[in-house]
């Protein structure tokens, strides 16, 4: 069964690249499906440093690595370097799990 959510991938596909392209997502999303019914897709392990935590957490809950490193001056501080789109659209600033400020402005919450 084609769901809708696999047509309007295959049309962007097609629009956004070229009209071949919307065969070989089709393919690749079809391939999916089939694993998944099978319970034979398998999933990142959590192994290695933080970084490559963090990209298989990526992978496994479909969300993408926003860029960052570590505060030099606060320990529960991380600076953006870009992405701060995503903060917005998965909501983390309105539903207060996180907040933008500077760095300078943290030391009056601790």
């Amino acid at each position: 069964m084609v769901s809708s959510l696999q047509l309007q991938n295959v049309r962007l596909a097609k629009v956004a690249l070229r009209p071949g392209a919307g065969n070989m997502v089709n393919g690749i999303l079809w391939k999916l499906l089939l694993l998944k019914g099978k319970n034979s897709l398998s999933l990142p392990k959590l192994v290695g440093d933080e970084r490559a935590k963090a990209r298989s957490l990526a992978t496994i809950y479909s969300h993408p690595v926003v860029p960052h490193e570590p505060s030099l001056h606060m320990d529960d501080f991380v600076r953006i370097k870009t992405g701060m789109q995503t903060f917005i659209q998965a909501g983390l600033l309105k539903d207060g799990l996180s907040s933008v400020q500077d760095e300078s402005a943290g030391q009056f919450f601790f």
